[in-house]
């Protein structure tokens, strides 16, 4: 299995993880499959690969640990004849009712600041557990690669782009923001959009000149931040 999807189903695993009460986790074989569970779900020996307290989780893993990791799940994997598949690996990937056949493109950096969103919103009741899903599974389903290597003409977060509705013609500005930037002046114009939106998901990840749900199509990016060098937004 490469590196992706091996990171993938970490990450997987982590955004899923329960409540805990003495707030430990561990990162483990369980059940049939690598899971993110509270240190003491259980007192039969099986497999365990990292072991941390939640703030841990909560702020994003550092590539030290992600690499300790797998390198741990690796040799076990290879030690039990275990062979891992990423139970969201599909043909095509489906954003709303619209199907593409390659994956999306997002940055590491978004990746990894979205990932942790979603485990500090779940923690905090922030939004939706339908909204959060959708967010995980985009993600899940995303080549993720460096921000010097996206394209130009992929949508990435703080993104500004045109819109064009299919139907009427008209033209829509927005900026792809997080959850907490998402605001409209009183002329409607500036729209910041969230990426928990329903437009915000089909558009993300997506390329200039894709269709994406509710007949919208991506006319031009007018600005991403990693077309000029901005790699920290």
């Amino acid at each position: 299995m490469d590196i992706q999807k091996l990171r993938q189903i970490i990450r997987a695993a982590i955004s899923k993880r329960p409540p805990s009460e003495l707030g430990y986790y561990h990162i483990c074989w369980w059940e049939k499959h690598i899971q993110c569970l509270p240190f003491r779900h259980t007192d039969e020996k099986h497999g365990i690969f990292f072991h941390a307290g939640q703030d841990t989780f909560k702020n994003g893993l550092s590539a030290y640990q992600y690499n300790l990791i797998e390198s741990r799940i690796r040799d076990f994997c290879k030690s039990e004849k275990i062979t891992l598949v990423p139970t969201s690996d599909k043909k095509g990937i489906r954003v709303g009712k619209y199907r593409r056949k390659q994956k999306l493109q997002i940055t590491e950096f978004d990746s990894r600041r979205l990932t942790t969103f979603i485990i500090n919103a779940r923690t905090d009741g922030f939004s939706t557990e339908e909204k959060l899903s959708r967010l995980e599974r985009l993600l899940e389903n995303s080549e993720v690669v460096s921000p010097e290597s996206i394209p130009a003409n992929v949508i990435t977060m703080n993104s500004k782009l045109r819109l064009k509705e299919c139907k009427s013609g008209n033209d829509i500005i927005i900026s792809l923001v997080f959850p907490h930037d998402e605001a409209v002046n009183k002329n409607y114009e500036d729209l910041k959009v969230s990426v928990l939106s329903p437009i915000g998901l089909s558009v993300f990840g997506r390329e200039v000149g894709e269709t994406v749900s509710d007949g919208i199509k991506v006319q031009e990016i007018l600005f991403q931040p990693e077309a000029t060098g901005r790699f920290d937004l």
